[in-house]
Parts: C-alpha cells; sequence; structure tokens
C-alpha cells in the first residue's frame, strides 16, 4: 500500500512563503528600532532629566534660599547619589553654608 499523505500544495508553499517573508520584515523592523535606540548620544540621555543650569543659574538659586548671601566659591561636583551638581559656598551673617544645586532642572 503507498501512503500518499505528502502531497505538493502550491497555496500551502505560498502561504509559507508569505508567513516566512512576514517573519523575516518583523525581525527586520526590530533590529532597525534596537540599532536607532542604541544609537542615542549619551548627552540626550543626560538632558532627559531636564534642562541644564549654568554656574549663574545655580548661584541666583542658592542666593536666594540663603537669602542673598555673599558667595564665596562655586565647584562643580557628582554627589554621593552620582548626580552632578554644583556647590555654591555663601556667606551670610558670619555663617557659611554650602548649596547643592543640581545641573540638570527637573
Amino acid at each position: 500500500m503507498i501512503n500518499q499523505h505528502h502531497t505538493d500544495n502550491p497555496l500551502s508553499a505560498a502561504k509559507q512563503i508569505c508567513l516566512a517573508v512576514l517573519n523575516l520584515r518583523g525581525r527586520l523592523l526590530n533590529i532597525i528600532i534596537l540599532s536607532v535606540v542604541l544609537s542615542v548620544d549619551l548627552n540626550t540621555l543626560a538632558f532627559a532629566e531636564g534642562v541644564q543650569r549654568t554656574r549663574a543659574q545655580a548661584v541666583q538659586i542658592a542666593k536666594s534660599r540663603s537669602g542673598d548671601g555673599r558667595v564665596l566659591s562655586v565647584n562643580k561636583k557628582v554627589n554621593k547619589n552620582g548626580v552632578s551638581v554644583f556647590a555654591v559656598k555663601i556667606i551670610v551673617n558670619g555663617r557659611v553654608k554650602v548649596y547643592s544645586i543640581p545641573e540638570f532642572a527637573k
């Protein structure tokens, strides 16, 4: 007895080809999206945190918090949480205080 369960069906072959093309197109789209995501510049990621402040803006913020004292120094540092801040040292009424102003406003 001859088993003839396997027959060549052109419609079935066309369906398989269409499915393979769709699968390949989906993978290609995923590769393109992944390429775009991975090519994002690190500066762009930093700016995603917010608007970058200048030293002058950091001084203005610190002076408004201190009550308009005299600025002794301004240094840019990275705090223990890994956030870039301006350390603004201000003297008011004989007392020195350091204000940490984040470089990027939220």
